[in-house]
Parts: structure tokens; sequence; C-alpha cells
């Protein structure tokens, strides 16, 4: 939540709705289709968000210069340019065969595990 809003009940809503605003200002909008997912009006770039993790698809880095650097004017924001986590799920990533594997079950049977 942003600073201004920490403790209110609806800190969540109002920060998502000041930065819903700041990505609409820069040409950035929310799928009509796909809940959580956001694209650009005239750049390559694609990303969802999740409370506070971005997981962001690309091509040209300028693309995501583009949106880190919007996102800094505002947040304190660190880059996982290799893409190992999101949403503290463990990502390995083999782009010759076009496959990612994650840590999903594994998490899955921690949590079940500590709820029995």
């Amino acid at each position: 939540a942003d600073k201004t809003h920490y403790g209110l009940p609806q800190a969540g809503s109002l920060s998502h709705d000041l930065l819903e605003k700041r990505l609409n200002k820069e040409g950035y909008y929310k799928s009509l289709i796909v809940p959580g997912l956001w694209k650009h009006k005239t750049r390559n770039i694609q990303f969802v968000l999740v409370v506070d993790d971005f997981g962001i698809k690309y091509l040209k880095k300028e693309d995501l210069d583009h949106l880190v650097n919007l996102l800094k004017r505002y947040y304190d924001v660190s880059v996982d340019l290799d893409g190992k986590e999101f949403v503290k799920i463990e990502l390995d990533w083999d782009y010759n065969k076009g496959e990612v594997r994650n840590n999903v079950e594994i998490l899955l049977t921690l949590i079940l595990n500590r709820n029995t």
C-alpha cells in the first residue's frame, strides 16, 4: 500500500486505483478479457500484476525500461531480469525448449501438510 494510505482498510484499493491512473496516463491498460493482465497501446509489452508482484513479457529492453522507469518515479522497485520468482513461485526457464518449470507442487504439498 502507498505510504499515504497505510493502515486504512481500503488502502489496497486506493493504492491500486492510483497505480491504475498512473499506468493509464502512460498508455497502459487492463485487458478486458483476462483479469490482472495489462498491455500497452503501442509497445509490445504485457504484464500481470498480483498485489505488488509484476510478471512481465517483453521483446525490447526499451519497452521494459519504459515500464520500470515509470514505476520507479513513484515506488521502490527491484527488477529480476532472470524471472526466477513470481508470487513466491520459483521458476526455471528453458528458452530452448520453450518451457518453464515451477515449484507449485512442492508448495502445495507443504501447505496441505501444514494444515493437517
